[in-house]
């Protein structure tokens, strides 16, 4: 759901290699799985306003939002950084994913950025300690 635009939070801003001035549109998701009663995440995600009236088409629930901006604003992506994080859960993250303030929480932060290296949306995941699991394959070639 559409929670607001303005500047980019200082606390998020000052996390962030790069220019991230001007206005930021920001949605916010709590997600559940289909089989579980207490969260799994919480997701902010913002988006700049060189995005234009993309923005106010984005479907929550159609699809992974980078791929409706690329598609509905014709800008293409050209990286994403991704940053993994133990920290503590703030009041307000806390309250959404149902646990105590400062229990530990995985924040999953993301970048992304054109072909030019303008930053257009940034996300920042709150997960769970104990509802997160992070699984990864790697095959080696021999």
């Amino acid at each position: 759901m559409p929670t607001g635009r303005g500047s980019l939070p200082g606390h998020l801003a000052e996390q962030i290699y790069g220019d991230v001035t001007g206005e930021w549109h920001c949605f916010r998701g709590v997600r559940r799985h289909a089989d579980h009663l207490l969260p799994i995440a919480v997701t902010d995600a913002y988006f700049h306003e060189m995005l234009g009236d993309a923005v106010g088409m984005l479907d929550l629930s159609g699809g992974t939002l980078f791929n409706q901006i690329e598609r509905l604003s014709g800008v293409a992506i050209g990286r994403v950084t991704q940053c993994t994080q133990a920290i503590a859960a703030t009041k307000e993250v806390a309250a959404l994913l149902e646990m105590d303030t400062a229990s530990p929480v995985l924040r999953i932060m993301r970048v992304y950025t054109n072909p030019a290296g303008q930053i257009f949306e940034i996300s920042a995941s709150h997960h769970p300690g104990g509802r997160f699991a992070y699984m990864m394959h790697i095959d080696v070639d021999s």
